[in-house]
């Protein structure tokens, strides 16, 4: 027995692309819906948080 879908799918359909210190991240079937995120070293892996909306990029 199969549990409820949450949200699209993988990570194979999100875009990140450098964004000044961070990344902006967004669905490739929908980029004008972005977030801007940053990842900091944190012992052996990292923190990865969203720092805002990112607007539409032409």
């Amino acid at each position: 027995m199969e549990g409820p879908r949450r949200g699209g799918g993988g990570l194979r359909e999100l875009r990140a692309s450098p964004a000044g210190d961070g990344l902006r991240v967004c669905l490739r079937a929908d980029p004008a819906h972005a977030v801007r995120a940053r990842a900091v070293p944190v012992g052996a892996g990292v923190f990865s948080h969203v720092t805002g909306r990112d607007g539409v990029r032409g």
